[in-house]
């Protein structure tokens, strides 16, 4: 589907690169054309696939339940073996929806997100940056989903690291 769309999307596309040859490259309409199109199948298949998908997703999910009835209870000290940070994700998730599919859809789509905003700040290639993280990271990102929270941070944090910002980062 990505090499078609790829194909569909740039077919007749001369390379086009900013005149500085910076980080920061000049996209055109047919770079965000492509991205909707790739990443929309994607986002969909990501955030609104079953609880049973992945490995460790039914420990999410009983994670989930766990906060949500220590919430009930008004007690905020959960013996875990979670990263703080992704308890207190789960925390403020459990206070605004009853559902775990919502800790799906948002883990998915913050992930998800980074990606698509990294790959058009930052790639030069835009079809096979894509491609490659379809072909290598997808399908990890819905099974390892504390592992790229983190990486989703990262990515967002990178603009830091190239503006040489190390405390900002």
């Amino acid at each position: 589907y990505i090499p078609f769309v790829a194909i569909l999307c740039y077919s007749g596309r001369t390379a086009k690169w900013n005149s500085r040859q910076t980080v920061s490259i000049r996209r055109s309409y047919r770079d965000y054309f492509f991205i909707i199109l790739a990443y929309l199948p994607l986002m969909v298949m990501a955030c609104f696939r079953s609880e049973n998908v992945g490995n460790d997703n039914a420990i999410y999910i009983n994670f989930f339940y766990h906060v949500q009835e220590e919430l009930a209870v008004s007690t905020f000290s959960i013996d875990t073996r979670f990263e703080p940070g992704f308890v207190i994700y789960n925390k403020i998730l459990a206070t605004l929806f009853d559902s775990p599919q919502e800790l799906l859809f948002t883990s998915s789509f913050f992930i998800l997100a980074s990606v698509i905003r990294a790959i058009t700040k930052y790639s030069r290639s835009v079809w096979l940056s894509v491609f490659i993280f379809f072909c290598i990271n997808f399908n990890a990102t819905m099974v390892t989903m504390r592992q790229y929270i983190a990486i989703a941070i990262l990515l967002f944090a990178f603009d830091y690291i190239i503006q040489r910002k190390l405390k900002k980062f």
